[in-house]
């Protein structure tokens, strides 16, 4: 998707140019959660978390998506996520919540 074209518009090209800082100062909708890599994806803008963390992703756990780690009922399933994650990034999930409406 982001790849120069000899017909871009200027304002594409100035896209294009500054795709690096755009991508550090952005983060990803994450929505309900179904579409977004809990530990690739940047959801929280802090990166990904796989690149913060302090311990290993369980083979378990490694692709899992971000509603596969929150209980509809009690939120962030933190059993799955305390160990491994640093207190300032738990801080950041802990004020994110899903939209758990089913998509149609």
């Amino acid at each position: 998707m982001f790849q120069p074209r000899s017909d871009a518009s200027n304002t594409w090209r100035g896209i294009l140019d500054n795709i690096k800082l755009l991508r550090q100062g952005s983060k990803m909708e994450v929505g309900n959660g179904k579409h977004t890599l809990f530990w690739q994806d940047n959801g929280l803008g802090t990166g990904p978390l796989c690149n913060i963390i302090t311990e290993p992703i369980p083979p378990t756990l490694a692709d899992w998506k971000v509603v596969d780690m929150w209980d509809g009922n009690r939120g962030w399933k933190w059993e799955r996520l305390s160990n491994r994650i640093p207190q300032d990034i738990r801080t950041l999930i802990a004020s994110e919540s899903l939209r758990c409406k089913e998509e149609s």
